[in-house]
């Protein structure tokens, strides 16, 4: 006959066993989004955490430092003081910046310039000021320019010509997730997506196993901007898992047209002129959310075809892009390595 004492000791491990699978069935983890409005765009970001904290704070305090570093329509930002001569002295958000700035304007042989700042400034915002462009000026303006005249040495930025000015837009939006990213991964945060302006960066995967889903927008030639900016039509659906960067770069909301001719936003720093090719969207995915947003402006300066041959030389990138055949007709490429990762929507070319 088994005891009393000896039943219990018996009935025990199986009791706890029920325990233990039963805290097994966790409640599935919430999302927490936060969105607003930064450097003149949206932000939006959406992590998975246990605890539920909530660090708009923390980010509204790191989008405040970066725009207080590179932000080039602050009056009282570092870049702004740099640009006119009133200090030398870099912070690390500038260094952070202009160090990749200068790896992908070597790497792209120039195709990628932050020096550029009084070309587009000449040209103006949505080609405002083109009636007052000529040759000669644009020949000045080129003089001034180069991002081999600038160099960066213990924290102090060096000018061979004073009238160099900077500008970080083209790679400024992809820091800045990068920077959110790494706050994030700081508080033990692995499940993330961080979207500034459209470029972002997509960390490990959501709870139930599934990607993050990325939208590549449909290119819209007529110039028109859809009221909600989020719901904008779409030419495919990016899937991403793991730690990667994201963005995109386009010719195709801001331009001009005269003589019958298009004129891309994208200035290019050989020239001084607006681009003229077929490429109308870059989309690149590499490491990070900085060199993807620097790479896909070089892209859309070098246009389809040498772009793909830049591709060759990282593979660390990876790219799909939107470009018009001979006819007009809208055509799409990838890489190899987003073949599986990108849905093309159903009727949308």
């Amino acid at each position: 006959m088994i005891s009393v004492g000896n039943r219990l000791r018996l009935l025990l491990p199986a009791v706890l066993l029920l325990l233990a699978l039963t805290g097994c069935k966790q409640q599935p983890v919430a999302p927490v989004k936060l969105t607003g409005e930064a450097q003149g765009t949206y932000y939006a970001i959406t992590y998975f955490d246990s605890r539920q904290r909530d660090f708009s704070a923390e980010i509204s305090n790191l989008l405040a430092r970066v725009d207080a570093s590179v932000s080039v329509y602050a009056d009282t930002s570092l870049i702004s003081r740099i640009n006119r001569n009133e200090t030398d002295s870099v912070d690390k958000i500038f260094f952070d910046n202009f160090t990749v700035a200068r790896q992908v304007s070597e790497a792209s042989g120039g195709a990628f310039d932050c020096t550029i700042g009084r070309l587009i400034e000449a040209w103006g915002w949505g080609f405002s000021k083109r009636d007052s462009i000529t040759p000669e000026k644009i020949a000045q303006l080129k003089a001034h320019s180069g991002y081999q005249k600038v160099f960066v040495v213990n924290r102090q930025l060096l000018k061979e010509d004073d009238s160099i000015t900077l500008n970080f837009n083209a790679i400024a939006q992809g820091y800045t997730s990068d920077l959110i990213a790494a706050f994030l991964r700081s508080k033990e945060i692995t499940s993330f997506l961080v979207d500034v302006g459209g470029e972002l960066v997509a960390e490990g995967e959501k709870p139930d196993g599934s990607p993050w889903t990325i939208g590549i927008e449909l290119p819209d030639e007529s110039g028109s901007v859809p009221e909600n900016l989020m719901e904008r039509p779409l030419q495919a659906i990016l899937s991403v898992k793991g730690g990667k960067g994201v963005a995109t770069s386009g010719n195709y909301r801001k331009f001009y047209v005269e003589n019958g001719v298009k004129y891309s936003h994208t200035i290019d720093p050989a020239t001084g002129y607006p681009v003229r090719h077929s490429l109308l969207s870059a989309t690149v995915v590499g490491p990070n959310a900085t060199l993807a947003d620097a790479w896909a402006t070089a892209f859309m300066v070098v246009g389809l075809e040498k772009a793909k041959s830049f591709l060759k030389d990282h593979p660390e990138l990876q790219s799909y892009f939107i470009y018009a055949d001979e006819s007009g007709r809208g055509k799409t490429w990838m890489s190899e390595g987003l073949k599986g990762m990108i849905e093309e929507v159903s009727g949308s070319r």
